[in-house]
């Protein structure tokens, strides 16, 4: 993840910043915007003391019902025609919005408009056109019908209070020690009438006040009244600029995230030096700058011909990092095999200038090409390529001879066969040798192609020919230049054969995971891990680090490994 970040944090962090800054400035360049509002009640049973529930869910009902009428064409065109008609149809159908708050009777009608003065205009036009499409009244008859009882009411109260005031002075009278018997008899039947009377007038007017409250209790849902007009705003709406550039630049930072993600899964090329080596377990020991042409060898020996350029002090630093790693691991190794995970990645380039490179610190080495399907230190080299390597294996005399592993002691009875096995070998090994203009260096080239190469690599000529250049030759190194491990086996067979140490060449920019993993297990099927590696066309601005011994070399070279 940390390599991920490293690699795509900085387009984040730029397309995130150009999209926050966009946005900003979109948002910021817009005209103001004003928002007007008008409110209006659906239904009167606002005033009831106990409604029913059933009023107020009808109420929403017919809210949205309202608000589908307003946003027709035909109210749309009458409000436009009245109000603005410069505004057009559809920019009058998107400034407009109602909401209906749920558990109230109170319907908001919203217009957002660029002028203060016209979103409230226009508002307050949606109201009035709510109220003329709405029953906004009671019907005449129910108008009629609750004036006749409450004129009626209104009668009996007068009559229930003349009659009771009556009373009063009827009872205050009786009490008078003058009063005559005559005059306390009629006063008696007065107020027998008058209580009776009262009575009858207070049993008919609380029937006719029950008549009355049950219908003022009765409650209207279908009415609308316009309880707040729209007013001018005197602030735009907040824009919220700030917020919006943050959440365009988290969303595109996002999305370019994400893409990354996408890159990475089906990238298999590898991009880091330090994914190298948790692959193969192995440091780098060699950072090759670029040099020369592709495809053409005249000019890649720089190690002799260009030793000032920096391809050629990274060859003697690639050479000076073997020889700390074999100190540090106490592992002195004379057999080499230089081979890499796939074609092309300047494997024979690399094992000729390692082989100048080793020859010019006064080492003795030969350099011997064992790609017997396509070699080529002989092109990189200018050298004759009549006799090779795959000629011991096509010499009559050698082949009559030839046993296979582990069955040549068992047939080769006697000394004198074995002497005169190891005498061909001798001979035919003396003419393979060839002296180069480096001096301390010598060359085995591949000679003719061959069909199996890997029977050569394995066969008793093969060890013979390794013996004698360990023992009777007494070279300080051998380098085999070998096939790609995605070509064949040889490059494992001769290190498993010969314990030789393998060195792993990879091209910057082209190297692939899978191959690599491929690679890396090949090598542990076979118990021969890779002692390090090598990337060519490397870049030149790597960091440069001084290493022991005074040499020059690319940093993160060396360090010990886990071996």
């Amino acid at each position: 993840m940390s390599r991920f970040l490293r690699r795509w944090a900085i387009l984040i962090g730029v397309v995130s910043l150009l999209a926050g800054a966009a946005a900003y400035a979109f948002v910021q360049s817009q005209p103001p915007r004003y928002r007007a509002a008008a409110v209006l009640q659906i239904g009167s049973y606002m005033a009831l003391t106990n409604p029913d529930p059933q009023m107020i869910r009808s109420a929403a009902t017919f809210a949205q019902t309202y608000i589908a009428r307003l946003q027709t064409e035909d109210v749309l065109s009458v409000i436009q025609a009245q109000q603005a008609p410069e505004l057009p149809l559809e920019a009058l159908r998107s400034a407009f919005s109602a909401t209906f708050a749920e558990g109230t009777s109170l319907l908001s009608l919203t217009v957002i408009d660029t002028i203060p003065e016209r979103a409230a205009m226009l508002a307050n036009a949606f109201a009035d056109q709510i109220t003329a499409i709405s029953p906004s009244e009671r019907l005449a008859f129910q108008e009629e019908q609750l004036g006749y009882l409450q004129a009626e009411l209104r009668r009996l109260q007068t009559r229930l209070s003349r009659a009771s005031q009556e009373l009063e002075v009827i009872e205050l009278s009786m009490t008078q020690p003058d009063l005559s018997a005559e005059d306390r008899s009629v006063l008696f039947a007065r107020r027998a009438e008058l209580t009776q009377e009262v009575q009858t007038l207070q049993s008919s007017l609380a029937t006719l006040l029950g008549m009355v409250e049950a219908f003022q209790n009765r409650g209207e849902v279908n009415t609308v009244q316009i309880v707040g007009r729209a007013r001018p705003p005197s602030e735009p709406i907040s824009t919220a600029a700030g917020f919006i550039a943050l959440l365009a630049a988290a969303l595109s930072g996002g999305l370019v995230f994400g893409l990354a993600l996408i890159v990475e899964g089906l990238n298999d090329g590898v991009r880091g030096l330090d994914e190298l080596m948790p692959i193969f377990n192995a440091p780098i020991l060699g950072l090759i700058p670029p040099f020369g042409q592709k495809a053409v060898y005249a000019d890649k020996l720089v190690t002799w011909h260009q030793p000032r350029l920096a391809a050629a002090e990274a060859y003697h630093a690639l050479r000076l990092n073997l020889t700390y790693r074999l100190m540090a691991l106490n592992a002195p190794s004379r057999l080499w095999v230089i081979t890499s995970p796939s074609v092309g990645t300047g494997k024979s380039v690399t094992a000729a200038n390692l082989a100048v490179a080793l020859a010019m610190n006064g080492a003795r080495v030969i350099l011997i090409d064992a790609n017997l399907r396509a070699g080529s230190l002989h092109h990189i080299l200018g050298m004759e390529n009549h006799n090779g390597l795959s000629n011991i294996w096509q010499s009559a005399d050698l082949a009559r001879v030839w046993l296979p592993i582990g069955a040549d002691r068992a047939l080769i009875s006697n000394d004198a066969a074995e002497n005169a096995f190891r005498q061909r070998v001798r001979l035919f090994l003396s003419a393979l040798i060839q002296p180069t203009y480096v001096p301390n260096l010598e060359v085995i080239t591949v000679g003719a192609p061959h069909s199996t190469p890997s029977e050569l690599l394995a066969s008793p000529h093969m060890h013979e020919l390794v013996r004698q250049l360990i023992v009777e030759y007494a070279y300080d190194l051998i380098l085999f230049d070998t096939p790609a491990l995605s070509e064949s086996r040889d490059a494992l067979l001769l290190s498993k054969t010969f314990h030789a140490k393998p060195l792993l060449v990879l091209e910057s920019g082209r190297a692939r995971r899978r191959a690599l993993a491929q690679a890396a297990r090949q090598l542990a099927a076979y118990g021969t891990p890779a002692f390090g590696i090598v990337v060519n066309q490397h870049p030149t601005e790597q960091p440069v680090a001084r290493l022991p011994f005074g040499a020059a070399a690319p940093v993160r070279q060396i360090s010990t490994p886990r071996d």
